[in-house]
């Protein structure tokens, strides 16, 4: 729960069953020692660290590509999530990864459209699909396309999604706005500097940051170099500076099927000062962080 904290990183774990591609031994320090942070970059960082397992994979003799590789996986996922327990996102991002490789090889379209929750979704579909699946592809040309799908996932779920964001989120920005934002967000952080490129008029930024991280600070770095004019405090000052902010733009790391958000520690004071001030708050949040999902995967 706590290893996050500066004094316990770097921590590995001492022990993993099975084998471990080195890929993932590599991400795991790096999520240990907190070089890779956000829950859209240690997304992105698993997926590609994933994809290097599924390129160097090979089917041992008188096995099935689907069910070999995805007994492999399990105890690198566990190794990850050893090193650091994963956001909300990357649980989807995970399980999405895994369902797409099976679908791969079996062939077979997905239509998942209930609002049950994801693991018991992806649990039917599979047994359905298992049931009444053709033979496998062919070894290559199934690694092939689950790299593919990895490729586009990241592309379309995480670039395309921020970009889109990005674009409809600034029109929402008014010359003069004063927006506080909470820590560091890189979507929120994409959103004010596509805002001031597209000179959506004159505004300033009011960072809100807090201990242990303090990520603030390389927001306000990066948006002073963009020429974003920035306050810095801490959250115990936000009663204080919240009389001057029009607009609150806050980072999500999951959105829950109920509209619930889940976000960073000390968001629930910045939403509930804002409330109080009667101030509107936009988060911003990209589809693959949402909890409870309906899917229509394709092979």
């Amino acid at each position: 729960m706590f290893s996050h904290l500066e004094q316990n990183r770097g921590v590995l774990p001492l022990t993993s069953k099975g084998d471990i591609h080195p890929a993932i031994l590599a991400l795991g320090r790096k999520y240990s020692s907190g070089e890779v942070t956000g829950a859209t970059a240690r997304a992105v960082a698993m997926l590609m660290a994933f994809k290097q397992v599924v390129m160097d994979y090979s089917t041992p003799p008188d096995k099935m590509l689907s069910w070999d590789l995805d007994k492999r996986l399990r105890p690198m996922m566990q190794y990850l999530i050893d090193c650091r327990p994963h956001s909300v996102s990357m649980g989807n991002a995970h399980k999405v990864r895994e369902v797409l490789a099976l679908i791969l090889l079996l062939c077979k379209t997905v239509n998942v459209l209930t609002d049950e929750p994801l693991t018991k979704n992806l649990c039917k579909a599979l047994r359905n699909i298992i049931a009444k699946s053709p033979p496998s592809l062919p070894e290559e040309e199934a690694k092939a396309s689950i790299v593919d799908k990895i490729n586009e996932f990241i592309n379309t779920r995480i670039t395309l999604a921020a970009n889109e964001i990005a674009k409809n989120a600034i029109t929402k920005i008014r010359d003069g706005d004063v927006i506080l934002t909470y820590g560091r967000s890189s979507l929120v952080e994409s959103v004010l500097v596509a805002a001031q490129q597209a000179k959506r008029g004159s505004f300033r930024v009011i960072i809100v940051d807090s201990r242990p991280e303090v990520e603030g600070r390389q927001l306000s770095e990066t948006l002073s170099a963009e020429g974003i004019p920035c306050t810095y405090v801490l959250l115990t000052a936000i009663s204080y500076i919240m009389r001057e902010v029009t607009k609150v733009f806050i980072g999500a790391s999951a959105m829950m099927s109920n509209g619930a958000v889940l976000s960073r520690v000390g968001t629930a004071v910045v939403a509930m000062m804002a409330r109080s001030h009667n101030l509107p708050i936009m988060f911003c949040c990209e589809t693959y962080k949402v909890r409870l999902l309906m899917l229509w995967l394709a092979s």
